[in-house]
């Protein structure tokens, strides 16, 4: 599996309620994870979560979307990784 970890971002005096976490192999449509504990919405004290289920030796990108009273964030900028 992926294990993903965020910082909070800054938000301009919103307060995050939580995280969504969005996967895609390389080149395909990001969506949410189905295994692990990434595939729920995170809670606004979350900073981390595991992704599992992916196929090994797959390179995988992973972003963020931070909640508010107002919606979801734009996506982070997307990182990439590879489960073993």
């Amino acid at each position: 599996g992926l294990t993903v970890n965020w910082s909070p971002p800054s938000t301009g005096g919103t307060s995050v309620t939580g995280y969504r976490v969005l996967v895609a192999p390389a080149g395909q449509l990001y969506r949410t994870p189905t295994g692990g504990t990434c595939g729920a919405q995170q809670s606004a004290a979350a900073l981390s979560c595991t992704i599992t289920g992916l196929v090994p030796g797959t390179k995988y990108s992973v972003v963020i979307q931070a909640g508010s009273s107002i919606g979801w964030s734009f996506a982070s900028i997307p990182v990439a990784g590879v489960p073993r």
